[in-house]
């Protein structure tokens, strides 16, 4: 197979939300198709009419990152390093693990 025919089938791939290979390059967890979307928001949709008003229920996992939850970076700098750059912009971070 010729370069170019790898990197148009790579691009199929990467453009098809059921293939691991989409999955990876949009850092989801798992594949996912257009109906399984569809049958989930649905059952979310069910389960919140259905719920009692006081006790909201939690919506079914999706397998791409919620854009409104607190993201916390990776780092190859080790514990005192972080604290140590984090003291120097202000914030009063302690030395010990425990406090």
């Amino acid at each position: 197979m010729p370069w170019s025919e790898a990197v148009r089938l790579t691009r199929v791939l990467s453009d098809d939300p059921t293939s691991r290979i989409a999955a990876a390059a949009h850092d989801w967890d798992r594949p996912w198709s257009f109906e399984w979307a569809a049958i989930v928001d649905l059952f979310d949709l069910t389960h919140q009419v259905n719920a009692d008003k006081r006790n909201k229920p939690k919506p079914y996992p999706r397998p791409w990152r919620d854009p409104n939850a607190r993201r916390r970076g990776r780092t190859n700098l080790n514990r005192d390093e972080v604290i140590a750059i984090l003291n120097a912009h202000g914030h009063a971070i302690g030395g010990s693990p425990h406090g």
